[in-house]
């Protein structure tokens, strides 16, 4: 296995921040809307004893929770809406639109964060179309990731039920199973044809992993967005469909593309990304 560097960063979400629970809609709903209470009111703060006294959720949840909102970018690492949890609470109140849905993938799957390190590690090594695994598999990958990341080795219980949280999130109606990403046959998992992501959506997250993985940069070859292990991939697109991405772009003026002569390069124009997020809620 190729031997991978240490990506921590203060912040992100370790090893077992899930508690054992895969990302539940309706609880990260519960703890956005008391985030946005306590923004409008100016009182308390997002911790484990307000979610506690303000919400339904039990006290593993209180913990869990909160981190699967910051890991898909809802809340920042300090516990506030983003101007993505903003738009989503208010114009997607239960987190189930396609686009809402591809955008936490995104976050928790970015190689720079806010989602655990682990997370890109499997979207990037297992999230082909057609390809197939086991349970077993995504757990003995983990094993290994963290014994190279971190230099320890965790109990196999540990593992095997960050394996099962992963999977779970993709599979479950009340998570991120409306994506299509993965379908279930026991043990055996399968990357299916996926929803397709909405351009807007795309569009978003290719400015945000930009500014991180490109910073200060005007202009990248377009086979750096399309690689394995870049940027399209997170979203399980072709050349064909990133392509028509980057043609609407193009239209709205953020990236002008030459494809005059090899190698091809995108040019980035403008970084704005709240026009963006208003087209994908249909607010522009």
């Amino acid at each position: 296995m190729e031997q991978r560097k240490n990506s921590k960063q203060e912040g992100r979400p370790g090893f077992s921040f899930h508690r054992t629970f895969s990302l539940i809609r309706p609880a990260v709903i519960q703890v956005l809307e008391l985030a946005e209470q306590i923004s409008t009111s100016s009182e308390g703060e997002l911790n484990k004893e307000t979610i506690r006294q303000n919400t339904s959720l039990g006290s593993i949840y209180a913990e869990s929770m909160p981190r699967y909102a910051m890991g898909a970018g809802l809340l920042d690492f300090d516990r506030q809406l983003t101007d993505f949890g903003r738009m989503s609470l208010a114009h997607d109140p239960l987190l189930e639109q396609h686009g809402t849905q591809w955008l936490m993938h995104y976050y928790l799957s970015a190689p720079h964060g806010p989602g655990p390190a682990f997370w890109h590690d499997l979207v990037n090594t297992y999230f082909y179309v057609g390809r197939e695994f086991t349970a077993g598999e995504i757990s003995q990958h983990l094993g290994e990731f963290i014994e190279e990341t971190e230099g320890r080795s965790l109990a196999e219980r540990t593992v095997r039920s960050t394996a099962t949280v992963f999977l779970g999130t993709y599979t479950k109606s009340d998570a991120l199973g409306k994506l299509s990403i993965l379908s279930a046959d026991g043990e055996r998992y399968r990357v299916m044809e996926p929803v397709p992501p909405p351009v807007w959506a795309v569009a978003y997250a290719l400015l945000d992993y930009w500014a991180a993985q490109f910073e200060g940069r005007l202009t990248v070859t377009l086979d750096s967005l399309q690689e394995p292990g870049g940027f399209a991939p997170l979203f399980l697109l072709g050349r064909r469909e990133f392509n028509e991405v980057l043609r609407v772009l193009q239209g709205e003026h953020y990236v002008d593309v030459y494809r005059v002569a090899p190698p091809e390069q995108v040019v980035l124009l403008r970084q704005e990304t709240g026009p963006l997020l208003e087209k994908l809620y249909g607010t522009a």
